[in-house]
């Protein structure tokens, strides 16, 4: 499976640039309306770009300055990454580069 840029192939749709104009096929609008139905796979998401809503579980990558960047997983809540191995960290200290929402840990019951 690949991520790809669903902007940029809905405005690929051409009238005759995919196949001839007479070929019987999907309607170019129905292939937009299967791209904008389709599920989104979700992908890192720089903290420059956005946070989290709290309470929210992710997976975080950390930079922490003379090593190599390191993926921790925990909650973010009130500014601050809770990582499962008890380290808090300040998203605004550009350590936290980036995040990924990940479904609630199971639970058994």
């Amino acid at each position: 499976m690949r991520l790809i840029d669903a902007d940029a192939l809905k405005g690929s749709i051409d009238c005759g640039h995919l196949r001839p104009p007479t070929e019987l096929c999907f309607s170019e609008l129905d292939v937009c309306n299967m791209i904008d139905k389709a599920p989104a796979m979700c992908g890192w998401i720089p903290c420059s770009e956005r946070l989290p809503d709290d309470m929210t579980y992710v997976l975080t990558t950390i930079h922490i300055p003379g090593r190599e960047p390191v993926v921790r997983s925990g909650v973010y809540e009130n500014g601050l990454f809770h990582n499962d191995n008890g380290d808090v960290w300040k998203a605004t200290d550009r350590e936290v580069l980036a995040w990924l929402p990940l479904p609630e840990p199971y639970e058994a019951s």
